[in-house]
């Protein structure tokens, strides 16, 4: 949806791509398999942080596409799923330029040679916080 609305796309088009793109999860992930909810949830919570740079705002179109549907409605816990679902979100950030303020202006600010080498030093530590984060999930639904 952040997408078609950066590249001021038609809202009826953006919100019909989006239906379409829940239907299409919707085919992966089995009905009532809360498991596979959790961990599609999480892993794309982290993904679409990526792409966006905002954790804030991909919570929102995660947990309405996503989450609800398929993790809340089996009867998760919502404040649980919620938090560690925006911690999900945070372990995109170590990963992506889009986070300019934790990742690139660290690179300007030392004289880094390589541009990525404050990114390339946090994605074993995120890699690692998204399995426990999905983990604890799993425990606390």
């Amino acid at each position: 949806m952040i997408i078609g609305f950066a590249l001021k796309l038609d809202a009826i088009l953006i919100i019909i791509v989006s239906a379409v793109a829940t239907a299409l999860v919707g085919g992966i992930i089995p009905k009532g398999n809360v498991t596979i909810g959790i961990i599609v949830f999480g892993v794309g919570m982290m993904l679409f942080m990526m792409i966006m740079g905002n954790a804030f705002a991909a919570i929102t179109v995660m947990t309405v596409g996503i989450g609800a549907p398929f993790v809340l409605a089996y009867g998760a816990d919502p404040a649980a799923i919620g938090i560690l679902a925006l911690t999900c979100g945070y372990c995109g950030t170590l990963c992506t330029p889009m986070a300019a303020n934790f990742n690139i202006v660290p690179v300007a600010m030392l004289d880094m040679k390589d541009r990525m080498g404050v990114i390339k030093k946090q994605v074993l530590p995120a890699m690692v916080m998204i399995v426990v984060q999905i983990v604890y999930m799993l425990i606390a639904q």
